[in-house]
């Protein structure tokens, strides 16, 4: 089980704002990519290796977003697909929730939680 992972960027900055008045639908998929990058990171910490991820079994995503906002799983696929495209379909097929939040801590984009079943 993978606490939050939110996302950061390459210059270690966390994207920040409310989908999509403060951060573009296109941009919050990207953090949604970013945010899984995190936690493959933490895997690959965690296990040594990727190929002891047998399964990614679970992925929740929480997107901050305007109270009229509706496209949480436009989002969240940005995610799914990294996971699909790092494991492949086998492995990286998933099942998941996706759903807005007003707020979210330190005022991050979104938030990415995720179960995985190790060899």
């Amino acid at each position: 089980f993978l606490s939050s992972a939110a996302p950061q960027t390459p210059q270690g900055t966390f994207v920040k704002g409310r989908v999509p008045n403060e951060v573009s639908v296109a941009d919050a998929i990207t953090a949604s990519k970013l945010a899984c990058a995190r936690q493959v990171n933490r895997m690959k910490t965690y296990l040594g290796d990727l190929s002891k991820v047998k399964k990614i079994v679970f992925i929740n995503g929480k997107v901050q977003s305007q109270s009229d906002f509706t496209n949480h799983t436009v989002v969240v696929d940005g995610c799914s697909t990294f996971l699909v495209n790092v494991f492949g379909e086998k492995v990286g097929k998933h099942a998941r929730t996706s759903g807005g939040l007003t707020s979210l801590p330190f005022n991050v984009t979104i938030e990415v939680e995720i179960i995985v079943q190790r060899k």
